[in-house]
């Protein structure tokens, strides 16, 4: 049953995909259609920006996107993709949406200029912008001298996100107090220490998912940072015990994530670790990905080690 539920959703997702696209094909003209694949040639022209003629397929990009932006209802794109192929222009867009909005910094601005109406999506408690390696003082010195009449210049910051400014700015907040991410005992700690218990789980597993006890804390006795902030005995539990996943027949299906709280070396040293016992082929096929928070902000495993 459970298998049929998940076949008659994977359809429904499929049908309405292809109900969209034809809708919104019926519906393109002739002009639209030349400009929106001259947009598409043009971006992939841009590549990795460093060519010697990038400057110019940008400039091609965007004017290619004054044609064909009303052909497309929904355009989804990383924040550097609007910034090189759009010509800004005031209220370009209906309505902007800024997804993960906490992790973008001020180079996020421009977007309130580009949309009649914002829609910001972040939250204060998780990852902020990483200024690593950029002078503070010479932040400092640009806020004194191009910013003075600016309201609140001081909030102009390195560490200051997109989400940060939108709750500055705008009045009206909305909070989700609905997560459907996380099974109840994993979401509990984050409920109970960040948002006051208002969070309402909502994810319940369906039996083919389960995995009993979702959560388990283990003591490494001998554990013990040393050689450039390398944990080998957490390590070497952690290879062993994803070793015993992937030889479980139930758990052929299931990915896999290991966050390494303290440094990227740790992290690193797991990767490496599995690849050579592991194997390209078991890797991919359960998606095992190592990193820090900030890898897995926006994602999710069904099997995470911490």
């Amino acid at each position: 049953l459970d298998e049929i539920g998940q076949l008659i959703l994977d359809n429904l997702k499929e049908l309405a995909a292809a109900m969209a696209w034809g809708k919104c094909l019926s519906k393109m003209t002739e002009p639209e259609r030349r400009s929106l694949i001259a947009w598409q040639q043009a971006v992939k022209k841009i590549g990795k920006g460093t060519g010697k003629y990038a400057a110019q397929h940008r400039r091609e990009a965007q004017s290619h996107m004054d044609n064909c932006r009303t052909a497309i209802p929904a355009w989804i794109m990383p924040l550097y993709r609007v910034a090189e192929t759009i010509n800004p222009k005031p209220g370009f867009f209906d309505v902007v949406i800024i997804d993960e909005a906490s992790q973008s910094g001020q180079e996020a601005l421009f977007l309130n200029y580009i949309g009649k109406q914002l829609v910001v999506v972040g939250d204060d408690k998780q990852i902020s912008p990483n200024p690593v390696g950029v002078p503070l003082d010479a932040v400092n010195s640009l806020q004194r001298q191009y910013l003075r009449d600016i309201p609140l210049p001081d909030t102009f910051g390195l560490e200051s996100s997109f989400f940060d400014q939108a709750r500055i700015r705008y009045e009206r907040v909305i909070r989700l107090r609905e997560h459907f991410r996380c099974v109840p005992a994993i979401i509990e700690y984050s409920k109970r220490e960040f948002y006051n218990h208002e969070l309402r789980p909502l994810r319940i597993p369906r039996t083919s998912e389960r995995i009993d006890p979702p959560l388990v804390d283990v003591l490494i006795e001998d554990g013990v940072r040393s050689n450039g902030d390398i944990n080998r005995p957490e390590a070497e539990f952690i290879v062993h015990e994803i070793h015993e996943l992937v030889r479980d027949e139930k758990m052929a299906k299931r990915s896999i994530g290991v966050v390494a709280l303290l440094a990227d070396k740790q992290a690193m040293y797991i990767w490496e670790r599995l690849t050579d016992t592991l194997g390209p082929e078991l890797m991919r096929r359960h998606h095992i990905a190592c990193g820090d928070a900030r890898t897995f902000q926006g994602k999710e495993r069904d099997v995470m080690f911490l």
